[in-house]
């Protein structure tokens, strides 16, 4: 069984958090992608950054701040590392079939949303 992959929801990007730094890379996604920030991010405490908007649906999240960050759950367990974060089609388990190099399958409903 194949994961159906139905768009990018996110890709993480990890940036320096130095305040006028921050304030570059978000000059350089607005003003010059002509990309905006999504204003709904929230305030994470400890991780400073952006959610740019790509389109309708997909975005770069940069994040910034020390790792771990206050988000991390243990070793290897930080949201904030750099990934991609895919919309799949609903998946039922990997049904005993092992996984491409022991990677954890995360299934996370919470962050199915529609951009106007």
């Amino acid at each position: 069984m194949t994961i159906r992959v139905l768009e990018i929801h996110h890709h993480a990007i990890r940036i320096d958090a130095d305040q006028p730094k921050l304030d570059a890379v978000r000059s350089f996604y607005e003003g010059v992608l002509g990309l905006d920030a999504d204003s709904g991010r929230p305030t994470i405490p400890g991780v400073p950054g952006f959610w740019i908007n790509t389109g309708a649906s997909g975005q770069i999240h940069l994040i910034a701040g020390a790792q771990p960050s206050p988000l991390a759950k243990g070793p290897g367990q930080d949201p904030t590392i750099p990934h991609v974060a895919l919309a799949c089609r609903r998946y039922s388990g990997d049904q005993g079939r092992p996984r491409p190099a022991q990677r954890p399958v995360l299934v996370d409903d919470r962050h199915q949303r529609a951009r106007g």
